[in-house]
């Protein structure tokens, strides 16, 4: 079985408890709080800063991982701005904390890879939850109003998530560094999981 159908098997189970949270629900729904949402930006934040770092010292990668299309850090960035966030309040929760431990960990090559697969494989619905999220936190669809994150490179995003799959599909890999980039997507999506499970109404702190 190729990698990529490998990594889509694994993570299933973790996507369908995410699809299940509360928190998920008000997302889709077009109904979260602005307090709920600054939350889970935050904490994507920090797990983007913490991961784009890493994929910056992985020179392995560097024909797998896109600085130029897959950094979003500065995209968050600028989306508190525009909603005016704060960063920084409380840092990572304990699930994005384990989660940063666990991309960094020993053989972070295969590591990043099944970490890459989830944030990904996230893009498309993404772009589905902008409508949603605009109409919630009651702003504009646009660029610059505090949707980029989900807005940034819309009209490519149905060819780049192919593309990356086929170049992951192609990877010289060895059973066992498969098995640690499974083992690595299954604990990202898992830990994210965990995230979303948080209660709603105390969405504003870890």
């Amino acid at each position: 079985m190729l990698l990529t159908d490998q990594l889509r098997h694994a993570i299933a189970p973790a996507h369908a408890a995410i699809e299940r949270t509360p928190l998920a629900a008000a997302m889709f729904s077009g109904t979260v709080t602005r307090d709920q949402y600054a939350f889970w930006l935050a904490q994507m934040y920090h797990l983007h800063s913490a991961v784009e770092r890493l994929f910056a010292e992985c020179h392995e990668l560097a024909g797998i991982y896109d600085p130029t299309t897959m950094e979003r850090a500065d995209l968050l960035e600028r989306d508190a701005e525009a909603l005016g966030i704060d960063l920084n309040d409380d840092g990572p929760c304990p699930a994005i904390q384990t989660l940063i431990n666990a991309a960094g960990a020993a053989g972070p090559k295969w590591n990043l890879i099944g970490v890459l697969y989830v944030l990904e494989g996230s893009r498309m619905g993404s772009l589905a939850l902008a409508p949603r999220l605009a109409r919630a936190l009651d702003v504009p669809m646009r660029p610059g109003s505090g949707l980029d994150y989900h807005l940034d490179g819309a009209a490519d995003r149905m060819k780049n998530w192919p593309a990356l799959r086929g170049r992951i599909a192609k990877l010289p890999i060895r059973p066992e560094d498969e098995a640690d980039a499974v083992t690595a997507a299954v604990v990202t999506m898992s830990l994210l999981a965990e995230l979303y499970e948080m209660p709603v109404p105390e969405m504003s702190s870890c």
